[in-house]
């Protein structure tokens, strides 16, 4: 069932990577990362990894200071790159980081579709996620 349900998420991610040949793609649980594609080395790609973690976490602390703010989604433009975090719920998010050229709406359209496609296995989900980080417990340092 845990290979089946991490085998939907990576289908779901690459299937979204490919629309916008993006350069980090990932799915996190509270703030740290499940599943991340990306062609970066390895030692970038977990600075990058802490760094969208703590983005998260702070994103999310927006709802302790706004009550029921239940945030959609984060969206930081630049020239070269653009990250986009979709909130799935409060505990689950996707991050693509993307061309800094790629047009707001369509971004946010195609992790929309991506967003419901996640909502049909959200418990698994989550389940497989508690699961992977109790058997990566280096992953929270």
């Amino acid at each position: 069932m845990a290979n089946e349900i991490g085998q939907k998420l990576n289908s779901i991610l690459v299937e979204l990577s490919e629309k916008f040949e993006t350069y980090f793609i990932g799915f996190f649980y509270l703030c740290y990362p499940i599943k991340t594609l990306s062609n970066l080395p390895n030692e970038k790609l977990k600075k990058i990894e802490f760094y969208l973690s703590r983005l998260v976490e702070k994103a999310r602390e927006i709802n302790k200071i706004i009550k029921d703010f239940n945030e959609e989604y984060l969206f930081i433009e630049g020239d070269e790159i653009s990250i986009y975090i979709e909130f799935i719920d409060k505990e689950t998010s996707i991050i693509s980081i993307v061309d800094g050229k790629e047009r707001f709406s369509i971004i946010r359209l195609e992790h929309d579709i991506a967003k419901k496609k996640l909502d049909k296995i959200l418990p698994e989900l989550k389940d497989f996620s508690v699961k992977y980080l109790k058997e990566n417990e280096n992953i929270k340092e």
